[in-house]
């Protein structure tokens, strides 16, 4: 297929209709970007207006070992299916490590 086919509709067609050469859906669909621990991250498989449980499952983290700080802001577990992350959001996670040694 050449250039001009792309641009002119009447270069190709079938039975004398113009054939539609449709772009996959993830190429259309825009990223989301965000600052998650002071570093810029973008995420082709989320939309830019993901909820903050996605954006965790995405990362593939126990959701029973972190908290999460959403642009300065604490959000408990129970809400993050209802807050919604933008593009430029700023997340802080902090991952919850067991051990240390005993006192006594």
């Amino acid at each position: 297929m050449s250039s001009s086919s792309l641009t002119n509709p009447s270069a190709h067609r079938t039975n004398g209709a113009p054939v539609l050469y449709l772009l996959p859906l993830k190429r259309m669909l825009a990223a989301l970007t965000i600052q998650l621990n002071g570093q810029h991250r973008t995420f082709s498989e989320l939309t830019p207006s993901a909820d903050l449980a996605s954006v965790i499952a995405t990362l593939g983290l126990k959701s029973d070992r972190i908290a999460v700080e959403h642009n300065g802001e604490i959000v408990s577990r129970t809400a993050w299916g209802q807050t919604q992350v933008a593009d430029g959001d700023r997340l802080e996670i902090v991952h919850f490590v067991g051990g240390g040694t005993a006192l006594g």
